[in-house]
């Protein structure tokens, strides 16, 4: 898995004493689910565990010291070297982004990414509650700092979504009409 799919905006990989089942590794493909590694990282006292589930790439877990595996996923969640621009503004935007208006507004922010048929603009993708619509919203990112690009989407998710220029698309084939949310300056259609 990338760091990102770990450490953003949860740090999955930490031990508790409640056994967490965590997705570790996946098909070269990039789809979970195909050629999926999960892990289940507990916490027993000063050590920490983890036992292989799915598709095992060894017979046995593995066992840790909790002090040095503590230090050792802190280090992970501090070094950013691994960032690419757009994972810095979408790391940004999920610490930032006001959670509670979107799900007001029946929204919930998905992902964020660098347009890939665009790549001079920067594209969030939010899901209406009902998971019927997704819905694109884009933004200029080609010579921008990725913090002034998370400024602008997060100033973005503040406004009320009927004054965003949003395209969106049903999730469902049946699917007709569209997002409760929307104004006619709203288009049907993919990013």
């Amino acid at each position: 898995m990338d760091p990102f799919d770990l450490i953003v905006p949860v740090t999955m990989l930490r031990a508790e004493t409640t056994p967490r089942q965590v997705p570790i590794a996946r098909c070269e493909c990039g789809t979970y689910g195909c050629g999926s590694t999960d892990v289940l990282i507990r916490r027993d006292g000063d050590v920490v565990h983890w036992d292989w589930l799915l598709e095992k790439p060894a017979s046995s877990g593995a066992s840790f010291v909790a002090e040095q595996y503590d230090a050792e996923v802190e280090r992970l969640i501090a070094d950013r070297s691994w960032e690419r621009p757009s994972d810095t503004a979408t790391r940004l935007i999920l610490q930032q982004v006001d959670h509670a208006w979107l799900a007001k507004h029946h929204l919930q922010f998905s992902w964020g990414a660098r347009h890939f048929r665009e790549p001079d603009q920067f594209l969030v993708s939010l899901m209406a509650d009902d998971t019927a619509f997704q819905v694109f919203l884009t933004f200029p990112f080609i010579n921008r700092s990725p913090e002034d690009v998370a400024v602008t989407v997060l100033e973005a998710l503040s406004s009320p979504p009927s004054k965003w220029r949003a395209t969106y698309t049903p999730t469902m084939r049946e699917q007709r009409g569209r997002p409760s949310m929307s104004s006619r300056r709203w288009r049907v259609g993919g990013p």
